[in-house]
């Protein structure tokens, strides 16, 4: 009994290491998760299928307005409380991005390249704000007379379950107390 309750412990305490990997390349979208295979494009092609237009008849625009306006407050509201919380609980420990794009003609891939390093600090700044990162590297290459675009993400994640049921649980309370609708 005292060993199943150091084992238990022991799981809560240590944090499990996740390794991610996606991979677009030239509308294909790939999925390594733990160096097991995922393949997006399924899901993918079944919501393009799926996605149909819709046009808005709005007579009453003055309700519309407060009703969308109303409902950015509480998302905006409920989204400040994830963040908080999932900032915590997803440290992540290492982030490398490559992306290899070419257009058809070589002076307009040159002068996007121009906007590389606008572009690695603009990107890192917004991660930052959602996810705590330790290690970063962002590698951009372009390949000129050739269309492609490829873009792979590698991270790795240190996850405990510990803070995931602490967390959890304080995300229960507020929207048990009404803090969260």
């Amino acid at each position: 009994m005292i060993y199943v309750f150091f084992i238990i412990l022991l799981l809560l305490l240590i944090p499990i290491k996740i390794n991610i990997r996606f991979i677009y390349d030239n509308k294909k979208i790939t999925l390594f998760l733990w160096n097991h295979k995922i393949n997006l494009n399924k899901f993918t092609k079944k919501k393009r299928e799926n996605s149909s237009t819709v046009i808005n008849d709005s007579t009453n625009t003055e309700n519309s307005s407060k009703k969308n306006k109303n409902s950015f407050i509480s998302n905006y509201k409920k989204f400040k409380l994830y963040h908080k919380f999932f900032k915590k609980l997803l440290p992540v420990n290492t982030l490398d991005i490559n992306l290899k794009y070419g257009f058809e003609e070589p002076n307009i891939t040159a002068i996007t390249y121009g906007f590389k390093d606008l572009l690695n600090s603009y990107l890192i700044n917004i991660l930052n704000y959602f996810l705590i990162i330790k290690h970063y590297s962002i590698n951009i290459i372009p390949t000129l007379k050739e269309k492609n675009l490829y873009l792979s993400i590698n991270s790795i994640i240190y996850i405990s379950i510990g803070k995931l049921i602490f967390i959890g649980s304080k995300l229960l309370l507020k929207k048990y107390k009404g803090d969260l609708q």
